[in-house]
C-alpha cells in the first residue's frame, strides 16, 4: 500500500509540474487591438515566428525592398564620388597656384641673382639697312615701288638689361629688322637704363631715343619708336603712312571715344615727327618732368606715360589738333584701322608686375607672331652674311 500510495503521490506530482512549467506564448503589443511588429510582413526587420511567406506577392515585395535597398546604397557612393571629385579637383587648383607663386618667386629671385650693378652703361647697335642696297631697294619691295614718301623712317626697339624684357626685345626685333631689310630702313636696337637707378625705370629710355633721332635730324624725318613686348607683324605697311606731315606724333588712343587729337594715348608704340616745331619742346619738358620725379621717388616705379600725358592734357584743344593723331587701334596696337594690326603690342595685365610668370607667356607670345612673320617674309628675317 505503501509502496502504491508512494507511487501514485509522485505521478501525481510530476503532473503538477508539467502543469506548472512555461506555456508557450504569442508576444503581443500593449494594445490588444494592435498587431506586433513582429508579425508585420512589410516589416523587413520582424522577427515573428510565423512562417516564411511565399507566393508571387511577398516575393515582388522582398525583389522591391532589395533594389530600393541597392539604389539608396548606389545614391550613397555617387554622393560620396562626387565629394571625392569636388575635393580633387580643389587640390589640384591649390596646388596649381601654389607652383605658380613659387615659379614667380623663383624668376624674381633668378632677376634679382642674375641683375648686372646700377646705373649701368647703356648699349645702342645701329643697322643701317639704308646702306645695304642704295637706289636698288626698290628691287627688293614692290611695296617701296608704291610709296611716293620722300620721309626718312628710324625704327627704335629698346628695353633695359638683365632681365625678361631683354629677352623679349631679342625675340621682337628680328621683325623690326626685317622690316627695315625689306623697305631700306635703318633701326636702333637699344638696351640698359638711359635715366634711372634701376631696371624698372628703363621705360624713360624711349625719351633718350627719341632725343637721340633729333640729334640726327638731318639723316631722319620720322622715328617709330616701340617697347620690348612690341612686335612688327605687317611687313608690306609703309608706316610712314600711319603719321600725317603736320602731326607730331601717332600713337593708339586708349578710349575710343576720345576725340582724335586726344591727349589719352599710350607711348609703347608711336611714331615721332622729328621735324615738327613742338617735338623738342614737348620731348624736353617731359624729361624734366621725369627726372623730378626720380630724384623724388627714386626707390619707386614711375610711369614714363603719365608726364608725357600730363604734357599733353595741359594744351588746348586747338594746339593738340595740330600736333595729335591718335588711332583707333585694340589693346595698345597699332594699324590703319581697328580691322587691321601692323603692330602687336603685348601689354603686361598688371601694372606692377615686372618679374612675374606672365611675362614668359608673354615672350612665347612674342617668339610665335615673330614665327608667323619669318615664315611669310622668310629671306628677310635672315641675317645677311658678311
Amino acid at each position: 500500500m505503501d509502496n502504491d500510495s508512494h507511487t501514485v503521490t509522485t505521478t501525481q506530482s510530476k503532473s503538477e509540474w508539467e502543469g506548472m512549467g512555461p506555456k508557450p506564448h504569442k508576444r503581443r503589443c500593449a494594445n490588444a487591438n494592435v498587431r506586433s511588429r513582429d508579425d508585420d510582413v512589410s516589416n523587413p526587420y520582424a522577427l515573428s515566428s510565423r512562417p516564411e511567406p511565399t507566393g508571387d506577392a511577398v516575393g515582388t515585395k522582398q525583389k522591391t525592398f532589395l533594389l530600393s535597398n541597392r539604389l539608396l546604397r548606389h545614391k550613397r557612393s555617387v554622393r560620396l564620388l562626387l565629394i571625392l571629385v569636388v575635393l580633387l579637383v580643389l587640390a589640384f587648383e591649390i596646388h596649381r597656384r601654389e607652383e605658380e607663386r613659387k615659379e614667380i618667386e623663383k624668376n624674381s629671385k633668378e632677376d634679382a641673382k642674375y641683375r648686372p650693378p646700377w646705373p649701368l652703361p647703356t648699349q645702342w647697335k645701329w643697322y643701317e639697312y639704308s646702306l645695304l642696297f642704295g637706289n636698288e631697294r626698290n628691287n627688293r619691295c614692290d611695296e617701296c615701288k608704291q610709296s611716293n614718301d620722300a620721309r626718312k623712317l628710324l625704327i627704335g626697339h629698346y628695353s633695359g638689361v638683365g632681365d625678361k624684357y631683354e629677352m623679349m626685345l631679342d625675340i621682337a626685333s628680328t621683325t623690326s629688322k626685317a622690316y627695315g631689310r625689306r623697305w631700306g630702313v635703318d633701326v636702333l636696337k637699344m638696351k640698359g637704363v638711359a635715366l634711372g637707378p634701376a631696371p624698372e625705370f628703363a621705360g624713360a629710355n624711349k625719351i633718350e631715343i627719341i632725343q637721340t633721332a633729333m640729334d640726327a635730324s638731318a639723316q631722319y624725318d620720322t622715328l617709330f619708336l616701340l617697347d620690348a613686348d612690341a612686335i612688327i607683324i605687317d611687313l608690306d605697311l609703309d608706316f610712314l603712312s600711319l603719321i600725317p606731315e603736320d602731326k607730331m606724333l601717332a600713337a593708339h588712343r586708349v578710349n575710343q571715344s576720345h576725340a582724335i587729337h586726344t591727349w589719352d594715348v599710350n607711348n609703347g608704340v608711336t611714331l615721332w615727327n622729328l621735324k615738327h616745331p613742338k617735338t623738342k619742346q614737348i620731348v624736353d619738358e617731359w624729361k624734366d618732368r621725369w627726372l623730378q620725379r626720380v630724384d623724388t621717388h627714386h626707390d619707386k616705379w614711375i610711369s614714363d606715360q603719365d608726364p608725357m600725358q600730363e604734357l599733353l592734357k595741359e594744351k588746348s584743344d586747338e594746339e593738340r589738333s595740330h600736333m595729335i593723331h591718335s588711332m583707333a587701334s585694340p589693346d595698345g596696337s597699332l594699324g590703319r584701322d581697328a580691322d587691321h594690326i601692323a603692330v602687336k603690342h603685348f601689354k603686361r595685365s598688371a601694372m606692377f608686375d615686372w618679374a612675374g610668370g606672365e611675362n614668359i607667356e608673354r615672350s612665347l607670345k612674342l617668339r610665335t607672331a615673330k614665327n608667323e612673320v619669318c615664315k611669310r617674309f622668310h629671306p628677310f628675317c635672315e641675317e645677311p652674311r658678311t
